[in-house]
């Protein structure tokens, strides 16, 4: 074999492997860019069902005006037993003898009894007695009855009804049209004072 043969074998044997080469680079390079691909599809697939399921899920709630608050449309499953305290055995409204009293006189009586008031009307009239020297007429610190304590604890129950506990008694007694007019009607601004200032339920000396 001669010296051109060879050369020639040698030439072939490195043009075959150079062509090889290039082609394992390519197939090399097709399978990366099918990975790319396959990766950017899976990833679209994953945006669609995210997608979905966030459509499927906001109906079943209503979202806050802050975005992320969430509220949902049907109450909240309670497999838990309900406590005993939390159960509700009678109805509400008027128990025993209330249950057939209308008049509002009737049901006054219910929480002052005559007997009631004849206590405070005595315990006051004797907080009256005591401060009777402070006075320089005597009408202006006359003994009460059961109709003015009853009047009285009336005006009391009144505003509180109006939610008026922290207003100055000066306020009640306004003649410009902000005050109730009953308050003027029933007694006079000093006589509301000296009751509030004697107003008692028992005696002072027990």
């Amino acid at each position: 074999m001669d010296d051109d043969h060879i050369r020639l074998l040698l030439e072939e044997l490195s043009s075959s492997s150079s062509y090889e080469d290039e082609n394992d680079s390519e197939v090399e390079d097709n399978v990366e860019v099918q990975e790319e691909t396959y990766d950017t599809e899976q990833d679209d697939d994953n945006d669609e069902i995210s997608e979905e399921e966030h459509n499927e899920r906001s109906h079943d709630f209503y979202l806050g005006k802050d975005g992320q608050t969430r509220w949902n449309k049907s109450p909240a499953s309670n497999p838990t037993r309900r406590r005993a305290k939390n159960i509700v055995t009678q109805l509400p409204g008027a128990r025993g003898e209330a249950r057939n009293l209308k008049e509002p006189g009737e049901l006054w009586r219910l929480f002052f009894s005559e007997g009631t008031i004849s206590l405070i009307v005595k315990y006051t009239n004797e907080q009256i007695n005591r401060m009777k020297h402070n006075f320089t007429r005597e009408r202006d610190c006359a003994d009460t009855d059961n109709i003015e304590i009853e009047a009285f604890l009336g005006l009391l129950l009144f505003a509180g009804v109006r939610r008026n506990a922290r207003l100055n008694a000066k306020d009640f007694f306004r003649t410009d049209g902000s005050s109730p007019e009953i308050f003027r009607l029933t007694m006079g601004l000093s006589r509301f004072y000296l009751l509030m200032r004697c107003l008692r339920f028992d005696s002072k000396d027990t």
